[in-house]
């Protein structure tokens, strides 16, 4: 396949692949990913009341690549709202520490995880959907009054098992040495991710909320334990496809979701979401660079 194009295949090929897959994850024989050091530093960071910007600056320091990408994202339309900054301390100086740590963490997430060579739209779509899935993720607990920080990393890594299922397909073909079509890729995805994103959860050891809504976000009403986390990840996740449009969802269809009931959203609130469209495609954007 090349960035996610084929001809469509047999249904066997498929279920080649599929086997191959539930194999891997049944028997651990596929490649957990690391969590980057800085992405990891930084989230302690983000959840530490004695942490500073000058903690924050040298970690970013320590990778040269990394820092480029987060100056360059500071420097972006979304963010950057007066003169350039030319240094990380200017950019945490001007956008803070809660910003600059969101930047770092997503900024090292995409350069480790979110990589994979053949796969370049796929991937693209995986990472946007997950940028635009924090966003979201941080304004509806906001929105509620709850812990933001701690949101935004439940919405940005709710399907974190997405890249790594994506890798092991990358895996199978090269073993059997047949493509199959990008709508069957994409199946696939959606049928392990959650299995492999509980076992990266653990690995990371991640705070136990995001391992329950890796799982339970697409079933909520099951979720025994964080059930509003669960829930605001739930609509986090439909408003990512809403704003991204990886499925044809209006704005009317939208509005009417029951997971608005269920977190006891008035209308006006939905509407205030809705109304974060054009500034958080923007900021996917910039944050995609």
């Amino acid at each position: 396949m090349s960035n996610g194009t084929a001809t469509l295949r047999s249904p066997a090929t498929v279920e080649k692949y599929s086997n191959y897959i539930e194999e891997m994850i049944e028997q651990n024989t596929f490649a957990l990913p690391m969590l980057p050091q800085v992405a990891s530093q930084a989230i302690s960071m983000t959840h530490d009341p004695n942490a500073n910007l000058e903690d924050l600056s040298n970690l970013i320091h320590k990778d040269q690549v990394l820092a480029g990408h987060v100056l360059r994202i500071a420097n972006s339309a979304a963010f950057c709202t007066g003169d350039p900054v030319v240094s990380l301390n200017q950019a945490l100086a001007r956008l803070g520490m809660s910003i600059m740590g969101e930047i770092a963490i997503s900024a090292s997430l995409k350069k480790g995880i979110f990589n994979v060579p053949g796969f370049e739209d796929v991937i693209h779509e995986l990472w946007a959907h997950a940028l635009a899935s924090g966003m979201f993720g941080k304004e509806i607990a906001r929105s509620k009054r709850y812990n933001v920080e701690g949101q935004y990393l439940c919405s940005l890594l709710h399907a974190i098992g997405k890249p790594v299922v994506l890798q092991m397909v990358l895996k199978v073909r090269e073993r059997i040495q047949d493509d199959i079509a990008k709508g069957d890729v994409v199946a696939l995805i959606e049928r392990f991710h959650i299995r492999v994103g509980r076992k990266i959860a653990a690995k990371w050891k991640l705070p136990q909320t995001v391992g329950f809504v890796i799982e339970y976000y697409p079933q909520y009403a099951a979720a025994k334990q964080f059930k509003n986390e669960t829930m605001m990840t739930c609509l986090s996740d439909e408003m990512a496809s809403w704003l991204l449009q990886t499925i044809h969802i209006s704005d009317e269809s939208l509005k009417k979701h029951p997971i608005f009931m269920a977190l006891n959203y008035y209308p006006d609130e939905v509407e205030a979401l809705i109304a974060k469209k054009e500034p958080f495609l923007e900021t996917v954007k910039s944050m995609s660079i």
